[in-house]
């Protein structure tokens, strides 16, 4: 025997033929019950990825439904503080005009009290000039006239002193 024909026969069971048979059958029905554990698992596979989906679906849903009640209540809210801006716009406006209309009454006020201070300083010192005026005529009249008085003092003096004079 050469050594291929040696390993052939190790091989070489004979005829099993009833054993085969045998075997295939339980093999064909381990193939079974494998191929129908599969169908099972894969039939729970697909019932699990329906559940999944729908509570996917459903999740989805409600996020969207949630998001969207939640940008109508932001954008109601973005409304409401858009209108109280515009209120408070228009208040401090009203106040600005206001404070500006106050600011230049107040001006107004201060300016014609100004005015009338003006006047009244001017008139005084008209016054006090005219008094002053008044006043130096008079003082150059009574000057001239001490002048006048000292002149005839000295004068009668003079004359006395002559007369005394020509006594002596």
């Amino acid at each position: 025997m050469t050594k291929t024909s040696a390993a052939m026969a190790v091989l070489d069971t004979g005829n099993r033929a009833d054993e085969d048979s045998g075997m295939e059958s339980e093999m064909q029905m381990l193939r079974r019950e494998v191929g129908e554990g599969f169908a099972g698992v894969n039939a729970r596979i697909d019932e699990l990825r329906r559940e999944t989906t729908e509570r996917i679906d459903r999740l989805r849903q409600e996020s969207t439904d949630r998001i969207l009640e939640e940008r109508r209540n932001t954008s109601a809210r973005i409304d409401a503080l858009h209108l109280r801006m515009d209120t408070l716009h228009k208040e401090t406006l009203a106040r600005i005009d206001d404070s500006r209309k106050e600011a230049s009454d107040n001006l107004a006020a201060q300016n014609a009290r100004m005015f009338d201070f003006h006047r009244e300083t001017t008139a005084r010192i008209d016054a006090f000039s005219a008094e002053s005026h008044t006043r130096m005529d008079r003082s150059d009249a009574q000057f001239r006239w001490l002048v006048g008085l000292m002149i005839t003092s000295l004068l009668a003096t003079a004359g006395l002193f002559a007369r005394a004079a020509h006594m002596l």
